[in-house]
């Protein structure tokens, strides 16, 4: 008898990232450029599987980071944040630990953020891009569907 396996899609549609701060005494503006996306991927139905952007050396895309056999079938991006503070200002970001992601009645975890700013975590000429990403968590037997949530970032400038 020949086992067969039932591979199932697992769309992550980008999720967008809410920002928020506390009260300042400077101006300063907070935008989304380009939401985090983890793209298509065809999922290991037997399998515990992790799917990584890695944003920690720039613009990134999805790699998986585990042995099964999941694959990629496209898409997925690291996210990007513009900080815009007018003038040279330091700046850092705080994440949870990790965020829940639904869709199609089941849910999946995405931890691990990474993060890179190309300025050294101060803004040049007041503008600061911020690379960010994470690592999707399948669990064997996820249900095949279209996942997306909200994060919410803490952006602290001094």
């Amino acid at each position: 008898m020949a086992v067969k396996y039932c591979f199932r899609a697992v769309i992550v549609g980008v999720f967008f990232m809410g920002v928020c701060f506390p009260l300042s005494l400077f101006a300063f503006t907070v935008d989304t450029i380009q939401p985090l996306s983890f793209g298509q991927v065809i999922a290991d139905p037997t399998a515990n599987e992790t799917i990584e952007v890695d944003a920690q050396t720039g613009p990134a895309t999805t790699e998986k980071t585990s042995s099964g056999y999941s694959y990629i079938v496209s898409g997925g991006n690291n996210g990007t944040i513009r900080i815009n503070t007018g003038t040279s200002l330091s700046c850092s970001l705080l994440f949870p630990p990790s965020i829940t992601l639904s869709g199609g009645g089941d849910t999946m975890l995405v931890d691990h953020f990474s993060l890179l700013s190309m300025n050294g975590g101060s803004t040049v000429g007041g503008i600061l891009d911020l690379y960010i990403g994470g690592r999707m968590n399948i669990h064997s037997g996820q249900l095949g569907a279209s996942y997306s949530g909200n994060v919410v970032v803490t952006v602290i400038i001094e």
